[in-house]
């Protein structure tokens, strides 16, 4: 019989991945792993190929040992032109090298290195259910969501032991101008200058994968572009504007251009335009020198506007980076203050700190459910998936009737 997920692994990570398939079994989804799955009397390089032409997914340890081993990087690359679906689940907080980095560049992580096997196991169900359905399982969506119009990549991310993807809520920046300037600088193109204000809205920073991503929920990234340059060539001095056609540019890969647009934003005191600047100087983009330290800095400046930044330097605290001690009651203080203001990545990053009893709060799937759905009613779909697996779950009476309403 097919497996369903194929496991892929160094075997000096063969404790981790043993009992990953055990919580992923127990939990009813069939597994294929080395050696356990190679028939007797077989060649070991034949049945590693059948098992990877029969599964629907595959899911990679990636730690030292993954990087320095030949087999793993074969096997990947194989279930790649095999058209399988990857999906990393980072056991260390290291960054695939070589032919690693190469086959794995485009695919959603899990970072797993935190999490003890049974959340492993259902962050890599919860993942897999929001793709392909696997073989064994059946995919829980609670009901339909929308997909972001584009994902656009460039550079690469570092990740957290939650699931960071950021993704700003609410209408942020400074504006530096007076609203009736403003109105009539851009008279010339209200349509456009407002459809571009929506990207503060609908902005995606999503680093809970490499490489880093930029997108614009609910809109072709062409078009968004295209109001932007409009707007911003109307209303050379709106900061708030230039900083939104910055991460129109950023949306599109335009790393070079858009970092000119963020400083100008950012030294005319807007949050986005700091908050863009930032990021460039965190994953040392379009050249700009990798500083923690100073992205951390740029992150603080930001926060007045951005609720997105309070998110971003919760990370900086959960780690210990930038300059700071680690400390996870800050990052619940900071994933806090986002998810007060709509933002879904505080939402679902302090939901999961209630799930998983975290930074000192007390287990509550109630509380994580509610958190869970506020993002979810925003058509965050990571959010739908994690509450739908939770709504599924054997936490499910725990997590609510309301809450979980729609979602089982």
């Amino acid at each position: 019989m097919a497996a369903a997920i194929f496991i892929s692994h160094a075997s000096a990570d063969g404790a981790a991945a043993t009992e990953l398939v055990a919580a992923l079994e127990a939990a009813g989804h069939r597994c294929w792993i080395a050696p356990r799955d190679i028939r007797a009397g077989l060649s070991y390089p034949s049945e590693i190929l059948r098992g990877i032409q029969g599964c629907a997914a595959m899911v990679v340890l990636v730690s030292a040992p993954a990087n320095a081993s030949p087999h793993v990087a074969k096997e990947v690359e194989l279930a790649h032109r095999e058209g399988k679906r990857l999906l990393p689940l980072r056991i260390e907080i290291v960054e695939p090298e070589g032919d690693l980095r190469y086959w794995l560049s485009a695919a959603q992580w899990i970072e797993g290195y935190r999490l003890p096997p049974p959340d492993r196991a259902r962050a890599v169900v919860a993942a897999l259910d929001g793709g392909a359905p696997v073989a064994g399982t059946r995919p829980r969506r609670g009901r339909d969501w929308k997909k972001p119009a584009f994902m656009l990549a460039g550079g690469a991310a570092l990740g957290l032991g939650l699931y960071l993807a950021l993704v700003a809520g609410g209408v942020f920046g400074v504006r530096i101008a007076e609203e009736g300037t403003r109105r009539a600088q851009v008279a010339a193109s209200p349509e456009a200058a407002e459809r571009c204000h929506q990207l503060r809205r609908r902005l995606v920073d999503d680093y809970s994968s490499t490489p880093v991503r930029f997108a614009v929920l609910g809109r072709p990234a062409i078009d968004v572009l295209a109001d932007c340059e409009q707007a911003a060539a109307t209303a050379p001095d709106d900061a708030a504007l230039a900083a939104e056609y910055g991460w129109a540019l950023a949306a599109m890969g335009r790393f070079d251009e858009a970092l000119p647009a963020f400083r100008r934003a950012e030294s005319a005191g807007d949050g986005l335009g700091a908050y863009g600047l930032a990021v460039f100087t965190l994953f040392g983009l379009a050249g700009v020198e990798k500083d923690e330290t100073q992205a951390r800095l740029l992150m603080e400046r930001a926060r007045l506007g951005v609720p997105l930044a309070s998110a971003r330097l919760a990370w900086f605290y959960a780690q210990g980076l930038g300059g700071v001690e680690k400390s996870d009651i800050e990052a619940r203080r900071l994933f806090q203050a986002a998810a007060d203001q709509g933002n879904v990545n505080g939402q679902v990053n302090l939901g999961l700190m209630y799930q998983n009893g975290l930074a000192g709060l007390p287990r509550s799937p109630a509380r994580a459910a509610r958190l869970f759905r506020a993002a979810a009613e925003q058509d965050y779909d990571f959010a739908i998936r994690l509450l739908t697996a939770l709504c599924t779950g054997a936490e499910a009476a725990a997590a609510g009737d309301e809450n979980c309403a729609g979602y089982r």
